[in-house]
């Protein structure tokens, strides 16, 4: 600031500055800001906007910094009576851009199965990236469900837990057009389609087929799907899928699959899988097998691809109870497959 000395107080300078501060909004009160409308060729909603909420009296936006929960924008759009959503990129020349404010939000995170925002959390950032503006949330809410291209879901999901384990089952569709379509239940899926299937959908590394018996499936809510899959076929790439047209659903094919995801460990311990025990002539005991890590509620194999400290073994071996331990060369047929 600059100050000067004034026998006349400030009546030279235009008399006294008023400040008015005002309650813009009540706390945890959303809005979408700049929001405008527009209609695909088949007539379908969108809706586009500056998501805020409303913190101490003013309006604060979403900062894009690869910190927040990818449901958030679905649940934004369900917030704003939309039935689904999606981020766009910033642009400031279509969209306008919400008056700087003071603060951001980012870190939304939301558990899985969240259906309010009031189940979601979220920190108030004052950092420069975010407040720059060329990080602001746009979102645009459908009134259709919507979602992106490839992209896997588990629709209709159930959840309960048996003997300390938790277990996630619903029927596993694919985004294609725009448009979620069902597996049907003659799809092969092997363990890398499975896992990429509740990696995508849950965030658990492990899957198979079917419901267990402890757990209840409502049949699928069937939105009359204009196409069917019928072959999946996933890679450490990513994954292909076969579709065809069908106007009985997945009827024709054994109806809808259904795949459960499990958390069948617990979080960071180790076991050697398929292990034998052989003894030496002079009476020394071996320990053969496949160690495996729990990572997202599923078994985790090591790679011997060179990459591994040398000290693993030992230390695997320790973990395990043993005094010591070495690497041998893979051989299928000899200690089984994990």
């Amino acid at each position: 600031n600059n100050t000067l000395r004034s026998n006349d107080s400030c009546d030279s300078y235009g008399d006294y500055v008023a400040v008015t501060c005002a309650l813009e909004c009540d706390d945890g009160e959303y809005r979408f800001y700049n929001s405008r409308t527009t209609y695909t060729p088949d007539d379908l909603l969108r809706v586009t906007g500056i998501p805020q909420r409303c913190v101490g009296g003013t309006w604060g936006s979403l900062c894009r910094d690869d910190t927040n929960d990818p449901d958030v924008p679905s649940i934004l759009c369900q917030e704003f009576g939309y039935r689904d959503g999606r981020l766009l990129p910033p642009d400031r020349a279509l969209y306008g851009s919400s008056p700087r404010g003071t603060f951001y939000f980012n870190n939304f995170q939301c558990p899985y199965n969240a259906i309010s925002l009031d189940d979601c959390e979220a920190n108030i950032t004052f950092s420069d990236e975010c407040l720059s503006g060329d990080l602001e949330y746009i979102l645009q809410c459908f009134d259709a469900e919507v979602c992106n291209e490839g992209e896997i879901r588990l629709a209709d999901t159930e959840y309960d837990t048996y003997n300390g384990f938790e277990y996630y089952s619903g029927y596993p569709v694919i985004c294609i057009n725009d448009e979620l379509i069902p597996l049907c239940n003659n799809t092969m899926l092997g363990l890398l389609e499975l896992s990429t299937i509740c990696i995508l959908s849950v965030n658990l590394t492990y899957g198979f087929p079917g419901v267990p018996d402890f757990l209840t499936l409502p049949p699928y809510n069937d939105v009359n799907s204009s196409l069917i899959v019928t072959n999946l076929t996933c890679d450490y790439y990513g994954c292909e899928n076969t579709s065809v047209p069908s106007d009985n659903g997945c009827n024709d094919y054994g109806n809808n699959a259904i795949v459960t995801c499990a958390i069948v460990c617990e979080e960071d311990t180790y076991r050697l899988y398929n292990s034998m025990t052989t003894y030496t002539p002079n009476g020394l005991l071996r320990v053969t097998g496949i160690p495996q890590g729990c990572s997202d509620g599923g078994w985790i194999s090591l790679c011997n691809d060179g990459t591994i400290d040398l000290n693993a073994p030992l230390l695997l071996c320790n973990e395990f109870g043993y005094r010591g331990g070495r690497l041998l060369p893979p051989n299928q047929p000899l200690y089984g497959r994990s």
